[in-house]
């Protein structure tokens, strides 16, 4: 007999699993770190190439960093697929106490501010709260992120054919849908940060040296 379940509810499932048998926080956490190192190497590759504005070059740098994250989802949910076949233990609805079946495979059968210098100090640190608060809440949802996308990646098939659980849309599309919102603000405040330290340090093409300036342009105005 045919069993229909909702992407909702097959979600719902998915993400208990990956709580009880998988590490999604941890992985999107080491995930991230990744990210930022392929963007800082990004930045630091494009400015040996000439482009010397930040305001330019951080947001570039961002963009291909994001591309990077969605590579590294996709092989993370091809990682998951593996261990996911291979698991004997018992799936449960995230909203029902009842399992779904002896395991893995049954579950298939039916996430002075404001001058130059103080200004700058300002700027880097609420950068550097909002990216924490994001990167926290960001990793909260890691659950829900991988269940979407490894539902799209790498189980549409047996689910459409077993549970009748059709794919939304293109694995690609679910991770840009659940993370665009993150890597929009993080291209903006870099691209913010990048104009200001432009416009603030014009002979600095990094926020280092842009710093260096401004501290010595301070210090010959005190002398």
């Amino acid at each position: 007999m045919n069993k229909t379940v909702s992407r909702e509810k097959a979600t719902r499932m998915l993400r208990g699993y990956f709580e009880r048998h998988s590490a999604p926080r941890t992985v999107l956490s080491l995930i991230l770190l990744l990210t930022a190192a392929i963007g800082f190497g990004l930045s630091v590759g494009l400015l040996h190439l000439g482009v010397v504005n930040m305001g330019l070059r951080y947001p570039v740098a961002a963009l291909g960093a994001y591309a990077s994250f969605l590579g590294m989802v996709r092989v993370w949910a091809e990682v998951e697929k593996r261990k996911f076949l291979a698991n004997q233990g018992p799936l449960v609805d995230a909203g029902s106490s009842k399992t779904s079946g002896n395991g893995a495979l049954d579950f298939v059968d039916m996430p002075d501010f404001f001058d130059g210098e103080g200004f700058l100090i300002a700027l880097i640190f609420c950068l550097i709260i909002g990216i924490v608060v994001s990167v926290v809440v960001f990793i909260a949802a890691a659950p829900e992120l991988i269940a979407e996308v490894f539902i799209d990646a790498v189980l549409t098939g047996l689910l459409y054919r077993h549970l009748r659980v059709a794919a939304v849309e293109h694995w690609l599309s679910t991770a840009v849908r659940k993370t665009w919102l993150y890597a929009l603000f993080a291209v903006v405040v870099l691209a913010g940060v990048g104009i200001a330290l432009d416009i603030a340090a014009p002979a600095s093409n990094s926020a280092g040296s842009a710093i260096k300036e401004l501290r010595h342009g301070a210090q010959l105005e005190e002398n």
